[in-house]
């Protein structure tokens, strides 16, 4: 099931790439091949993620120790920005963090 939707998605990945190139064709100064180039290095990237969380890879091994708590503050950062984001908006998500 994982492979059958991992195969969905890169389809709409690819389509929408092409439409947006095809609409970069028509009218170039709109600036699709950029958002097209955009949309295709975010395919790349949840590839990636999706190859590492299935390998189950350790990719902070033996990272150095001050880096590790630079991420988890900036983590906490934006979770908390986000919730002051949510409260004034009147929409708070179900459970869990939000980033």
């Amino acid at each position: 099931m994982r492979a059958s939707y991992l195969g969905v998605k890169h389809d709409a990945y690819q389509f929408y790439i092409d439409l947006l190139m095809r609409m970069h064709r028509l009218n170039p100064q709109e600036g699709n091949d950029a958002t097209a180039l955009k949309i295709s290095e975010q395919a790349h990237a949840r590839s990636l993620l999706e190859m590492l969380s299935e390998s189950q890879v350790n990719i902070r091994q033996g990272v150095d120790a001050a880096l590790l708590e630079r991420e988890h503050s900036l983590s906490q950062q934006i979770n908390a920005k986000a919730e002051r984001k949510y409260k004034r908006s009147g929409k708070m998500p179900r459970n869990g963090p939000l980033y």
